[in-house]
């Protein structure tokens, strides 16, 4: 009797010690997807090719994040969500010019909770392609009417989320999109718009 006394002790302590690494390799990881539209301003450097000194544009955004709802995420990396963006000019200017950004996006929430569970700070770099279109003032015949180019943007950013209400709210960026053709132009651009999350 003593004996099973104490292999039921024995096997409580071992039952009790693993508990919380089950309770740990249960963890609830949910995902998160959130679409955003937005409203851009564009400085691009003189290089571009046009007299406006700022674009007006349109953009959207959708994200992913996985997330524990029971433990908030201690490190950088763990607040982590991506994702893809696109945002387009119209033609604009003398000569008429008009962009395409689209690419890929990593955002990261500086704080572990949102500033009084609504300002969510972030800090964002991204990868994509940038392509302008501008008229050629020199001819309007055939494929000769507009000078296009494709080349790869790097973008890091800084931003915040401002939860509104449930599962909506704004967001508003600054990115300083780094445009590699055959000369390196470093552009700004200021976006704010609103998202929803399901």
């Amino acid at each position: 009797m003593r004996m099973d006394v104490g292999r039921i002790a024995a096997l409580s302590a071992v039952l009790v010690a693993l508990a919380p690494a089950g309770a740990q390799a249960q963890r609830r990881l949910l995902e998160r997807r959130s679409l955003e539209v937005f409203g851009a301003r564009y400085a691009l450097a003189d290089k571009i090719g046009t007299d406006k000194s700022s674009l007006d544009g349109v953009g959207a955004r959708l994200q992913f994040e996985r997330y524990d709802p029971d433990r908030p995420a201690r490190s950088l990396w763990g607040r982590t969500r991506g994702g893809l963006f696109a945002a387009y000019t119209t033609s604009q200017g003398r000569p008429e010019l008009s962009t395409l950004h689209v690419g890929v996006q990593t955002d990261a929430s500086v704080l572990p909770q949102p500033l009084g569970g609504a300002i969510d700070p972030f800090i964002s770099f991204g990868i994509g392609v940038f392509h302008t279109s501008r008229q050629n003032l020199l001819t309007q015949i055939g494929n000769g009417r507009r000078i296009k180019r494709t080349d790869f943007a790097f973008t890091p950013a800084v931003g915040t989320r401002i939860g509104m209400v449930d599962r909506f709210g704004a967001r508003v960026d600054l990115r300083a999109p780094f445009v590699f053709g055959t000369s390196t132009t470093a552009n700004f651009v200021a976006e704010g718009g609103i998202y929803f999350s399901c």
